[in-house]
């Protein structure tokens, strides 16, 4: 006996693109929220490590500091700061 829910393979395949669908729409739906909060506390960690390194005197290591601090900001302001915690 046959326990399918479908009739047949290609009624399975489009029930299935559907769930898949309806379940992303459902995912990105719930998640908008939280992807505007992540957004907004990448933009103060961006700016607060571009003005850190900006302190850095002119030459090639500011110019390394300013790309470290716009590629990695979270990881650049947390750097600094135990960098700065060790030195005393």
């Amino acid at each position: 006996m046959d326990d399918s829910v479908c009739d047949n393979q290609n009624e399975f395949n489009d029930a299935f693109r559907q769930a898949v669908k309806y379940n992303r729409k459902e995912v990105q739906k719930n998640l908008k929220p939280l992807n505007a909060v992540y957004a907004v506390l990448y933009l103060i960690f961006l700016f607060w490590a571009v003005s850190l390194a900006l302190k850095v005197p002119h030459g090639q290591r500011r110019v390394m500091h300013v790309m470290f601090a716009l590629i990695f900001p979270p990881a650049y302001v947390l750097a600094h700061y135990l960098a700065e915690q060790g030195s005393k």
